[in-house]
Formats: C-alpha cells, sequence, structure tokens
C-alpha cells in the first residue's frame, strides 16, 4: 500500500504485474497525471482509497486511470474481493486450473512443475480448496487432522506456516488468508483433485 505517488517515484517498479493500492490519496487531476507518467505496466491495477467522497473526483479517477475507487469506511473482504478480481484481469492464467494427484499427493502447476505434499498438507489442501474464499475455522482443521490437544490453535498455526511458505515458494498464487483468531481461507485459482 502506498500513501504517496513520490514514494512509488522512489520505488522500482517494474512491467510486470501489480496491484498498487493508493491510501487517502486525493483523486486530483494533478495526481492522476503523476500517475500516467510513472508508466506503469497495462497489466497493473490502481486502487484508489480515499476519505474524500467528491462524486466528480471519483468519477475523473475512474475515467482517466484507476480501476477501483473505495472510500472510508469499507469492509476489508471488499478491499480482498477488488484485489482478487483485478489479479484475474491482469494475469489471466491465475484463473487457470492446478491439479493435485490423490494417489501420490502431488500438485502440478499449469508449467508441469511438481511439488510433493505430505498427508497433513493434503488433507489441509482438499479442505480449504474445495471451500474457497470460504472460512474454514481452526477447530475444523484440527479435527480433520485428528488433533485433540487443548492447545490446538499452536500446531494449526505452526502446520499453516510451514504450509503457506512451502506453497508460496512453489506458486505465488497459491494464498491462503489467515483470518485473525479464526480460521484461513484459500482464495487462489481452482485446484482440481483427481
Amino acid at each position: 500500500m502506498i500513501d504517496n505517488i513520490n514514494g512509488l517515484n522512489k520505488q522500482t517498479h517494474s512491467k510486470v504485474s501489480q496491484i498498487y493500492i493508493f491510501n487517502n490519496l486525493a483523486p486530483s487531476q494533478q495526481n492522476i497525471s503523476k500517475l500516467k507518467k510513472l508508466n506503469l505496466s497495462q497489466n497493473s491495477g490502481i486502487i484508489f482509497i480515499s476519505d474524500e467522497n467528491n462524486i466528480e473526483n471519483k468519477i475523473f479517477a475512474l475515467e482517466h486511470y484507476v480501476d477501483i475507487y473505495l472510500t472510508q469506511p469499507f469492509e476489508i473482504r471488499e478491499l480482498n474481493a477488488h484485489i482478487t478480481s483485478l489479479y484475474r484481469r491482469i494475469k489471466p492464467e491465475y484463473n487457470l486450473i492446478r491439479q493435485i494427484n490423490i494417489k501420490n499427493k502431488v500438485l502440478t502447476t499449469l508449467d508441469n512443475r511438481m511439488l510433493s505434499l505430505s498427508k497433513i498438507d493434503f488433507i489441509i489442501l482438499h479442505l480449504l480448496s474445495n471451500q474457497s474464499k470460504t472460512i474454514v475455522t481452526k477447530s475444523a482443521i484440527a479435527k480433520q487432522l485428528d488433533i485433540s490437544t487443548p492447545d490446538y490453535h499452536k500446531q494449526i498455526n505452526t502446520i499453516m506456516c510451514w504450509l503457506r511458505k512451502k506453497l508460496l515458494n512453489f506458486d505465488e498464487d497459491l494464498v491462503i488468508q489467515t483470518i485473525r483468531e479464526t480460521g484461513y481461507t484459500y482464495t487462489g485459482p481452482a485446484i482440481l483433485i483427481e
């Protein structure tokens, strides 16, 4: 999240697909012109979050460069939905299905790379991907893993930390989000279990 355009100028930005979120940035003609001069990739998404609810500025921003304009306050789920939607547009391969072979517990990507899954990895990924974009509670995960100790929350946190790291290193689109104090949700592309 970027609080001002000048901050983005100092960053190295490339021609790859990215989503830029500008927080509390006035959607003025001057700021939109600055954004255009950055010459970001056409495969980039621009989200404005503003306290300002001036309809003229909002329309100007949407007509000239901004993909999404959110006025505070807003639900974090709404922002996540916009990010997912933009990501599907700027990175079409995001929608393509990954596959898991049940017998071998191997996850295969679009470019035929393979990742071996442990029994625990497989159970969790299968559970989360079957309920994609839905919160799966820690207690539901513990039940699937047959963990009944009183401190199962700590065990689940550790297991999920390792699984998320493993998936991120393998395929950055395979995203498991933490829903604080509740559980987890899978927001990545569809996974076909075969």
